[in-house]
Order: structure tokens, then sequence, then C-alpha cells
């Protein structure tokens, strides 16, 4: 269950934020969303987009700083405190030959976007979510240099990600599987995969939202607010699992 702050429904009946999650969790048709909230298709869009450009705008559940606070990972990777991923969400195939050119993933073998997350290793909570995304030809390291992950790192910091990113400043990455492939290498590729396979669950929640795993219907430019209020809500949830976690343990 996804709860928003209280904070965001002051300037909005918490109908229209139920609208805009209904959407973004079950991403009907215009028509179909229309006719369960029984407005008009007109009026539907009006305050569906009114809602989630405010939220892009004003929410703010995810902090950078916030991969520098406890709780701290332990063991090998000790010291590095979050990981960076790309994802691929799909959209719809543009009429016009370039734009779809541009936004033709070859990895996916579709039209997608491609969006950046970088999350807390020790639990999750993401803290690196850019609200831009960049078209599915681009590769994960071109993201990472275009939203300057590398300007924002302080002297000696470091992040784990995955072999889409080798080459890139300060990223530990896996070994590349060439001819000096060894035993050690092999078995330093599985810790690193163990200790990164949180972002990977974080990008599978974020994917819960039906409106990010199906092909995108709406503008491309709507998509980017979209997945940002998606990756906002999905924070929301995660800091409020981890807190009851913690009250839990605490016998609160």
């Amino acid at each position: 269950m996804f709860i928003v702050h209280k904070k965001y429904c002051t300037h909005l009946p918490p109908i229209r934020l139920l609208m805009l999650v209904h959407f973004l969790k079950v991403y009907p048709t215009t028509a179909r969303g229309a006719a369960f909230w029984n407005l008009s298709e007109h009026v539907y869009a009006k305050r569906l987009w009114h809602v989630a450009y405010l939220l892009y705008n004003d929410m703010c559940e995810i902090h950078w700083d916030d991969r520098l606070l406890p709780p701290f990972p332990k063991g090998e990777f000790e010291g590095i405190t979050w990981a960076l991923d790309g994802t691929e969400c799909p959209v719809h195939r543009d009429k016009d030959w370039l734009v779809q050119k541009l936004f033709y993933s070859g990895k996916k073998g579709t039209h997608t976007m491609l969006y950046e997350i970088g999350v807390r290793l020790a639990d999750g909570v993401i803290v690196w979510a850019p609200k831009e995304g960049l078209p599915g030809s681009f590769a994960d390291i071109t993201s990472a240099r275009h939203h300057g992950v590398q300007d924002r790192l302080r002297v000696g910091e470091y992040f784990l990600t995955d072999k889409g990113y080798i080459g890139f400043p300060c990223a530990v990455t896996p070994f590349r599987r060439t001819g000096d492939y060894s035993s050690s290498r092999r078995a330093f590729n599985r810790r690193l995969s163990s200790a990164r396979i949180v972002v990977e669950h974080v990008l599978g929640r974020i994917k819960h939202f039906t409106c990010l795993r199906t092909k995108w219907r709406h503008a491309y430019n709507l998509h980017c607010v979209a997945f940002h209020v998606c990756a906002q809500l999905t924070n929301v949830w995660l800091k409020k699992s981890h807190a009851r976690l913690r009250c839990g343990v605490l016998g609160l």
C-alpha cells in the first residue's frame, strides 16, 4: 500500500491523489479512467496531470545526502554506501523515423526511456533519481555522465554498479569475462552482484506501477513525470516500511 504524506494533501482533495495513484498503478486508458471516476475525459485528464505535475515539482522524498546516513553496510564493501543502476521503460513508437531511431533500445529490442536510480546499500532507500529521462538508445554510462554523478561525489567516494558503467570514475564494477577471467575475479563478481542486488529489488518495486512496465501511450515528456512520481511514492513506502521494522525490533 502506498501512502502519501499529509503535507502533500493540504492543497489537494485526497480523491485527486487517489485518482493519480490509480492511474499509475492500473494505467487505464483515458476513457476507462474517466468512466471509473465518473468524469468526462477532458476533466479527468486535466485533473490527473495537474496533480502529477504538482507532485513532480514539489514532492521531495529523495535526498542525495541520505546516502551518508546510517545504517552503514559492513563486510568487503564497507565504506561504500550506495549503488547505482539504470532501467528502461517501454514507450510507444513515434511516427517520425528520426525519433524512432533515437528512442530505440538495441538492448531491449523496443522503444524505451532510460532512467537512473541510486539506492542506499544497507536498506534500499532511494538517494538518487534525476527528474529527466533519456531516450533508450543512450547507454547507462552516458546517462550517468549526462546527469553529473561524478560531480556530486565526495573525494574518495565510490559506489557499486554493473558492467554498463565500466570506465566511469569511482564506480566499482564487475570484471569483464575476457581471457584472464580467473576464479578469483569470478568470485568477486558474485560478491559484487550479491551486494548490489538491493538496487534491482528497488527497481522491481518501482515497476509495480503498471504504467512503467507496459508500453507508454502518452507523450514522452509525461513519462518522465510519471516515473519520478512513482520513484517518490516508492521511497515513501520504503521509509515507512523501515520505520515500522525498527519500531518492531525496539518493541515500540
